[in-house]
Formats: C-alpha cells, sequence, structure tokens
C-alpha cells in the first residue's frame, strides 16, 4: 500500500480516536462562577476583582479575574484560586483557560499538589491554555482542591494586569466534594447607608473613618463679635474670597473645589456651623481604601454665605465703603480622582452631605460617566462600569430646593 495512504490513515484513525476519547470527557466550569483567593499565600500588589466586564480583551470574553498592581521591587506574584466547584476528585483528563496580560510574562500554574508547568503569555492578546492533567499528575485518581498561578520574575515598577476567564476541568469522571461558602455580591460587598441628619455639623462614627470634629469659627473674638451682626448665615468671606467662590472653570479639580469649601470652614462667625469639610473628604477617601477604591462616595454642599462688597471707591481708587451682601453655593465632588476595577459602587450618602441653610429637603444627583447615565435622588448607591482602563470626565449634576449646578471631574480607573 502506499506510504502516504497508509500515513492518512492512522492520521485518520488518530483523530478518531482523540474526538472518542473527547466526547467522554465531562466539563466542570469554574469559571465564570463563585470563588475566592486564598490571600494568606497571595504576593500579587492588589486583591483580585473577581467579576470584571472590559468586554472582549484579545478573543477572551467577559467576565473574567483581574489582577493588576505593580511593585517597588523584581518579584514573583502567587496567587491560589479556590472555586465553588472545588475540591473534586478526578481520573483524568485536562485543565483548559485563557489568560490576557498587559505585558509578555512567564506563568507558572498547577493544580493543587501537582507538579508546575510554566506557559508564556505574550502581551495584549488572550492565550487559550490547555494542560493535559497527565503531564502534571502521576497517578490518578487525583483530588484537586485549587488553581495556582504565579506570575515569575515581574520587573520592578511595571503595572501589569492580568485576566483569567473561562476556566473548565475535563474528566472523564469527577465527584464534588466542596463544603466552602461563597458570598455574593449582593449580601457581601453592597454598601448600606448611614442614617445621619446632615442639618447637624456632628457626625456619627462611619465604618473606615474616624471621629469628625465640630468646625470651629475662624475670627477672633472682638471681629466675631463685631460680625454676628451682620452675617445672619454664620459666615463671611471677604470680597477676593467671594471671587473665588464664584470662579467657575468648565472642568475642576477636586483640590481645587475643596479650597472653595475650605474658605467656608475658615470663615465661620460661630463653631459649628456646618460639618467639618476638611474630615468629610478624608474620611471619604478611608472608606474608599477600606473597600480597595470599588467605593467612591460624592459629597455634596448647599451653603448660604454673607461677604463683604465694595459700594463705592475713593479718590485713589481704594473702597471707601464696603457693603454686605449674600451669596448661595452648591456644589458635588468625589472623594477621590482614581478608582480601581471595571464596576464601582457610587454612594451618595447624608454623611457626606453639609448644608447650612434649612429645610430638610435632600440632595439629588446626576452622573455622566463612560456614556451612560445615573440618577441618585436622595441617598443612594449605584454600580457604574468603565468599559477598560484610562480617564474618564464624570460630569456631577447636583440640585436641592429647586436649584442646579454642574461640576466636571477626571477620574482614572486603574
Amino acid at each position: 500500500m502506499n506510504f502516504r495512504v497508509i500515513q492518512a490513515i492512522h492520521m485518520i484513525a488518530l483523530l478518531f480516536s482523540v474526538n472518542l476519547y473527547a466526547t467522554e470527557l465531562k466539563e466542570i466550569q469554574l469559571y465564570p462562577g463563585e470563588g475566592i483567593l486564598e490571600s494568606a499565600s497571595s504576593t500579587f500588589p492588589e486583591p483580585p476583582e473577581w467579576k470584571t466586564n472590559w468586554g472582549n480583551k484579545g478573543g477572551l470574553e467577559p467576565p473574567y479575574i483581574r489582577f493588576s498592581g505593580q511593585k517597588n521591587y523584581d518579584s514573583d506574584w502567587n496567587a491560589i484560586l479556590k472555586f465553588e466547584k472545588l475540591p473534586l476528585k478526578l481520573d483524568g483528563g485536562f485543565l483548559s483557560f485563557k489568560a490576557f496580560v498587559t505585558e509578555q510574562v512567564e506563568l507558572e500554574l498547577s493544580l493543587g499538589n501537582s507538579s508546575k508547568k510554566n506557559v508564556s503569555l505574550p502581551a495584549n492578546t488572550a492565550k487559550e491554555i490547555k494542560i493535559p492533567l497527565e503531564d502534571i499528575f502521576d497517578s490518578f485518581p487525583v483530588e484537586v482542591s485549587s488553581l495556582n498561578l504565579k506570575l515569575k520574575g515581574v520587573p520592578a515598577w511595571h503595572y501589569i494586569t492580568l485576566l483569567v476567564g473561562e476556566i473548565s476541568i475535563y474528566s472523564k469522571n469527577s465527584e464534588n466534594e466542596s463544603n466552602l461558602e461563597f458570598p455574593t455580591l449582593e449580601s457581601s460587598e453592597t454598601f448600606v447607608l448611614s442614617e445621619t441628619d446632615f442639618s447637624k455639623p456632628s457626625r456619627d462614627f462611619m465604618e473606615g473613618s474616624f471621629t469628625l470634629p465640630y468646625s470651629r469659627a475662624g475670627y477672633s473674638i472682638e471681629v466675631r463679635d463685631s460680625l454676628k451682626n451682620i452675617s445672619s448665615t454664620g459666615i463671611f468671606l471677604s470680597e477676593m474670597e467671594n471671587e473665588k467662590i464664584k470662579e467657575m472653570p468648565k472642568e475642576i479639580s477636586v483640590s481645587s473645589f475643596m479650597n472653595k469649601a475650605y474658605l467656608f470652614a475658615k470663615n465661620l462667625v460661630r463653631d459649628s456651623v456646618i460639618a467639618n469639610p476638611r474630615t468629610l473628604l478624608q474620611n471619604g477617601k478611608l472608606l474608599s481604601a477600606s473597600h480597595d477604591y470599588t467605593l467612591l462616595p460624592i459629597l455634596a454642599m448647599d451653603v448660604d454665605y454673607d461677604a463683604s462688597e465694595c459700594e463705592s471707591l475713593s479718590a485713589d481708587s481704594s473702597c471707601a465703603k464696603y457693603q454686605v451682601v449674600k451669596g448661595h453655593f452648591l456644589g458635588a465632588v468625589p472623594a477621590l480622582e482614581f478608582v480601581r476595577g471595571s464596576q464601582i459602587q457610587l454612594v451618595f450618602d447624608p454623611y457626606f452631605w453639609l448644608s447650612n441653610r434649612n429645610g430638610e429637603q435632600s440632595f439629588e444627583l446626576e452622573v455622566s460617566v463612560a456614556g451612560k447615565n445615573y440618577s441618585m435622588k436622595g441617598a443612594s448607591v449605584v454600580m457604574i462600569e468603565f468599559p477598560q482602563l484610562g480617564k474618564y470626565e464624570m460630569v456631577l449634576r447636583v440640585q436641592r430646593a429647586g436649584i442646579k449646578t454642574e461640576w466636571k471631574y477626571t477620574v482614572e480607573v486603574q
């Protein structure tokens, strides 16, 4: 018989046997699915985001597990992932998953106590990885309790993102012995709003924050006594300070907004007219940090104030006579200009509202970011999704008692 014919027949038989073997295997999908990181053994710079959706990443479909970060020294980054369907008793088969990384890197992987397998991952394209269990285990059946990943030799100061998804084990026989409980997003991660009375300057202790000190008057006793007779709002600004308040650039930073807030805080005619804005901002940052920067509080201000204004000039162009004018300021600002993760909770909590105006009307907020609009009427939490890493314009339209203002910021997703 012709050699080529024999070779073709042999190849057909081989393919048939492989296909027949594959049809005998059962897929156990580990992810998408619930899971946890064994944090005690993890050396990744940041905890993973378990359900990231940044769209198709080089062939990897969402959702996927995202690891990101950088270190100031060369090191290996280790992670042990445990899934709801593990541990499993397996009798042969193979592991299959996809990985995407932003820089070319060497990935070492294993299942439970198996031997290790090295795979080179190219930058910015998803690689499908299939590892026969016979290559990492000496005999069967075996028990698999975790998927172990290691990025080897990551250079210092390199910010790297690793995405892992579509994780399955194919095996002829499998037995699930999982007794782990995995929390859901709704039960463990949704922020619980406070019941703060924002009309009062004092605030109860809040998760991830410290006690809010009251705001002190900013003038000497003599000046304070004279101003009490002409300032009904409890806040008195100079003419120059009032001009700074009224400046409204097209886009503003968190620091420039807070500089306006600090002008009110340092010009109090009496103690505790408004909540302390500096400490509110600090507590907002602490709260965000305690949630790995996947939560972003929004501060809102609605303030009436008095200010001096020149009524008439003297011959040398100096002010000959001042008058007292009324002013009003309404605004909103995010506690930070960066977040981490494709999904974040935007928190509009009365704890972060401050006002010296009478009335019980709550604040309302409209948020436009990443091509979507979100409405927050009163105290509320919304989940915001970002398509990818980068900088985004965030527009905040805050409203109270029929008055509405708009503020534009830049927020970076890291």
